[in-house]
């Protein structure tokens, strides 16, 4: 699939002061202001030449800082309550929050649009000068994604509600993003757009009082006021990742042990809970991230403590967030249920598992939220490259299920998060071919396949997956018509494409791997699936298997005895032999296990790169052009059932060549693709 590379939109002349990114407006709402977007896309632009109908102009679900100043404040201004009500002037929709204080005389009270139109707002004040002002907001349509909810089992965004499968790389500390907007911008060039992430991990613990200090044993004083720099790097990290379509999952708190939550302070005593107004008033108003109170909870809080936390977080916010709180090592219980999210310590899961976790609270998205690290110590929860892969693919496969995922070798630690993974093209195979289809109305189908397997109610759209695998087993009974297919090496890029007819059959691979199959063309529901590259498949669609050229792949050696004993291989030019016409007959079942290389064999002349990064790379996706040449052989006998006759000399013509992924003017499922439906009835 062509990998597209979101476009990252930054307000570069506010991004040295403000870190957020966010449109600022300066000065009080005495005139109207259009902040300039440099580069935003022809629909989200605003005309220089309209005429403001609203004191502001703000774009949907993009925060808007609107400034007030106090001069006769007096004690603590974080402690100065003043609150902030918009209302949209048509559906009567209403939003509350607080002003956050922003140094010196400074208050904000941000919005985030969630409808277009005229907005009205109003705050009110014991304060003076904080009391008392209106004022209108004209919001303009934007293609911002919007908040994270949930619906049921799914993790969706408030603006198209689609659904999609949160997977977080270890991301920094505060400390080490603040003020650091290039660096921000280069790990989500690396970790979003080339590996696929669709977001990152970061962890505060008592760096709310203080940005350099991650022990609250070592923060100054019994009743510390949060500290406004790490808030400041939160937000450019969260609005930067925003623009990028992606989310952040922040983590509050740590354990006890090592002294990182506000025990020492009180829980939900003076101090945090003032921490906790600033929270929701300055980061509720910005979409795009979910929080998980810490890890370890089992050691220090308990149920009441994390009530009164969601509750009153809740309260303040004005906008909705997804909370949670982790429950002890490999236990499905829940410490509150009153959470918004299923949060698990769970050491490495396999399918079942994670499977189980849905349906644990199947009204609720689930997070497997400890974290799954590559690292040199071998913890015995620690993951393999292999086993990164493969999580992926069983999260989503169980339904969708949250995690997080750091390499930390090669310069990786859990201060600075993952270092670049040397898998990276594999993640992201798993981001652009099944995060792209990934849709709220697919449902588990295993009793279909001796593989997992999910499908759409219509039961013409199907994903199947098999790990080690040579070949899958699927009922396709229930389809109305003849469907196209592309399976899916995902180790090695591998892709076959075919169709299958409505029937319970067997599908041979090339080679042994781990396979993903999807059937139906997943463009009939593009305007559910943004991400996913169309269309999918040329017209008319491939052959089905059927009515195909009976090609065998890998090569086969029958153990029956037939009236002739006719050899076929794979070659670049596809010719096969013999040129007699034999018939052959036989009662065993096939069984293949033949081994895939991770490069093609040396009579395979072109290079074909899957994901084209900056220095091409060979890459062995090979069965759906001609010129594919498949190195592993198997033996085995043909199905009871399968008897017919192999053509003469069946030749291809004209002869097809390797077709890079990403070559210009060149179709990847042209006409000089070459559709092997390698499939036993």
């Amino acid at each position: 699939m062509k990998h597209f590379r979101p476009v990252l939109f930054i307000i570069p002349t506010l991004l040295a002061l403000i870190p957020l990114g966010l449109s600022i407006v300066n000065g009080q709402p005495k005139q109207p202001d259009r902040v300039q977007i440099e580069q935003v896309a022809e629909t989200n632009s605003l005309s220089a030449a309209a005429v403001p109908t609203a004191d502001y102009v703000g774009e949907q679900l993009k925060p808007l800082d609107i400034p007030f100043t106090s001069t006769v404040w007096a004690g603590n201004p974080f402690d100065l309550v003043a609150t902030i009500t918009y209302t949209h002037t048509t559906s009567n929709l209403s939003r509350t929050s607080e002003l956050f204080y922003n140094g010196g005389d400074s208050w904000i009270g941000r919005f985030p649009g969630e409808e277009v139109g005229i907005w009205e707002y109003s705050t009110a004040s014991d304060d003076a000068d904080l009391n008392g002002h209106s004022g209108t907001i004209e919001i303009t349509a934007s293609n911002y994604l919007g908040f994270v909810e949930s619906d049921g089992h799914h993790w969706v965004r408030s603006k198209t509600g689609q659904a999609f499968v949160p997977q977080f790389v270890m991301y920094a500390d505060p400390e080490h993003t603040y003020n650091q907007p290039a660096k921000i911008q280069a790990d989500i060039d690396n970790f979003i757009v080339d590996h696929g992430f669709t977001g990152f991990h970061v962890k505060v613990l008592c760096r709310w009082f203080d940005i350099n200090e991650k022990s609250c044993a070592d923060i100054s004083g019994s009743d510390p006021n949060p500290d406004i720099q790490t808030f400041e790097a939160l937000e450019q990290v969260i609005a930067e990742v925003y623009e990028a379509g992606g989310t952040v999952h922040i983590w509050m708190w740590g354990d006890t042990e090592r002294i990182q939550n506000p025990e020492q302070f009180g829980f939900n005593g003076t101090t945090d809970q003032r921490l906790q107004r600033y929270v929701a008033a300055r980061l509720g108003p910005v979409p795009g991230w979910t929080m998980g109170y810490g890890f370890d909870l089992f050691e220090w809080t308990n149920e009441s403590q994390l009530d009164t936390w969601h509750s009153y977080m809740h309260a303040h916010m004005g906008w909705p967030h997804l909370l949670g709180a982790r429950i002890n090592k490999n236990e499905l219980t829940q410490i509150s249920e009153q959470m918004d999210y299923g949060a698990y310590e769970q050491h490495r899961p396999d399918y079942d598992m994670y499977v189980q976790t849905i349906t644990q609270r199947p009204n609720k998205p689930s997070f497997s939220e400890d974290r799954f690290r590559t690292r040199a110590s071998n913890h015995a929860k620690d993951y393999s490259l292999d086993d990164v892969r493969q999580g992926l693919w069983r999260s989503g496969m169980a339904g969708g299920v949250a995690n997080i995922w750091g390499y930390l070798n090669e310069g990786g630690t859990d201060e600075l998060g993952s270092a670049t993974y040397p898998n990276k093209d594999e993640i992201l195979r798993y981001t652009d071919y099944f995060a792209s289809r990934f849709h709220q109305d697919l449902d588990r189908c295993n009793s279909l396949t001796d593989a997992t397997c999910l499908k759409m109610p219509s039961d013409d759209h199907y994903i199947f997956y098999a790990e080690n695998s040579v070949s899958v087993q699927m009922d396709l009974t229930g389809m109305g018509q003849n469907e196209p297919f592309l399976a899916l090496n995902t180790i090695t890029g591998t892709e076959v494409l075919g169709s299958f007819n409505p029937d319970n059959l067997s599908w041979i691979a090339p080679a042994a791997g781990d396979w993903a199959i999807f059937v139906g063309d997943f463009c009939d529901y593009a305007a559910d699936l943004p991400t996913l590259t169309c269309p999918q498949y040329s017209l008319p669609y491939p052959p089905a298997y059927e009515t195909a050229t009976p090609t065998i792949t890998p090569t086969a050696t029958n153990t029956a005895t037939p009236t002739n004993t006719p050899t076929q291989t794979n070659t670049p030019t596809m010719t096969a032999t013999p040129t007699n016409t034999p018939t052959e007959t036989s009662t065993p079942t096939q069984t293949a296990t033949p081994a895939e290389t991770a490069t093609p064999t040396a009579s395979s002349t072109a290079t074909s790169t899957l994901f084209p990064t900056n220095t091409p790379t060979a890459s062995p996706t090979v069965i759906h052009t001609a010129t594919a040449t498949v190195s592993p052989t198997a033996t085995g006998t043909l199905p009871p059932t399968a008897t017919g006759t192999l053509p003469a000399t069946p030749t291809l013509t004209p002869p097809a060549t390797l077709i890079p992924r990403g070559t210009p003017d060149i179709p990847l499922h042209g006409e000089n693709t070459i559709f092997l439906p390698i499939a036993t009835r």
